[in-house]
């Protein structure tokens, strides 16, 4: 049997639903990453413009 405080800790636990909080901040944390790696990118891009200017005009 469980005891009233260890079944109060496991209800608020069940309650607040800690799995769905770490499956959105795992979603958060790729969109993040997606966004660093792509303002990466733009910035190699836009220095390589700069550098060798514009190709076809």
């Amino acid at each position: 049997m469980l005891s009233g405080n260890v079944r109060l800790l496991l209800g608020m636990i069940r309650a607040n639903q800690p799995w769905a909080f770490v499956a959105r901040l795992s979603r958060a944390l790729v969109v993040a990453a997606a966004t660093d790696i792509l303002t990466l990118v733009a910035a190699d891009l836009w220095g390589l413009i700069t550098i060798h200017g514009v190709v076809g005009v």
